[in-house]
């Protein structure tokens, strides 16, 4: 009994064995598949680094190659410059250098003259600005609002804006600024103003007469950005301002005389 117990207790084990290694198997071949996988993939990085280092070398290389190249061509040129030098002076090249310093007197004058005079006056402004606009039709003008000029017949540095009448400095300088306006006829009294920035700088009057009229000029000085217009008083009673194509009396204009 021992021994056949024995007997099929190794066979059994011998069975186990068989199957384990049939079990295992698929798994070592799997294990062998991925290192070698893996040791693909370490020759790949290896090549890439190998390459990497060589494409960053090879531009360095080449910039030093042709820094000598420079250096090298810029000693051959210095000394064919110095060997000429050497040459005309043996040669006693007196009448050359006369020649030259004659040539340099000549075109000293000739800058002398080209250059402007301390004495001529240079225009100081280098920006132009004017405008004119005139109003084509009649317009009835309540408190605090502003003439709005419809044709424009002038706007060199587009300081004016015919949406709102209002002109706008584009440089700082002293500009000249003028405006007439006439009543309509049998309008009731006329009161007008001429403000910068919302704050009256002149203003006029005109009776009920006929097409009665105000007009007035300032200088003044205005910085970039600033706005000027012609408005009706404050706290005053409606009036019609005269406007035709035919007849444009109501009027705004200025100029730049020069910036600051």
């Amino acid at each position: 009994m021992n021994m056949a117990a024995l007997f099929i207790s190794l066979v059994l084990f011998l069975l186990y064995a068989n199957v384990l290694t049939v079990r295992i198997q698929p798994s070592i071949q799997s294990l062998v598949s991925t290192k070698h996988e893996l040791d693909t993939i370490k020759d790949d990085i290896a090549f890439l680094r190998e390459k990497l280092v060589t494409e960053t070398v090879k531009p360095q290389q080449q910039i030093s190659s042709l820094r000598l190249e420079m250096d090298t061509m810029k000693n051959t040129l210095n000394a064919e410059i110095m060997s000429l030098r050497m040459e005309l002076a043996s040669k006693g090249s007196c009448s050359c250098q006369e020649n030259i310093n004659s040539s340099d007197v000549h075109l000293n004058r000739a800058e002398r003259l080209l250059a402007p005079s301390e004495s001529t006056p240079q225009p100081s402004t280098t920006v132009h600005v004017a405008f004119s606009a005139v109003l084509t039709h009649i317009i009835s003008l309540g408190e605090l609002q502003e003439i709005k000029y419809d044709k424009v017949l002038l706007n060199i540095g587009s300081g004016y804006d015919v949406r709102h009448g209002h002109f706008t400095s584009p440089v700082n300088g002293v500009y000249i600024l003028s405006s007439s306006t006439f009543k309509n006829h049998l309008a009731d009294d006329l009161y007008v103003e001429m403000v910068k920035n919302g704050v009256q700088l002149v203003a006029n009057e005109a009776s009920t007469t006929e097409y009665n009229a105000g007009s007035h000029t300032v200088v003044i000085q205005m910085n970039k950005g600033d706005m000027v217009w012609v408005r009706h008083y404050r706290t005053k009673t409606s009036i019609e301002v005269f406007g035709s194509p035919a007849r444009p009396l109501t009027s705004f204009a200025g100029v730049l005389l020069f910036e600051i």
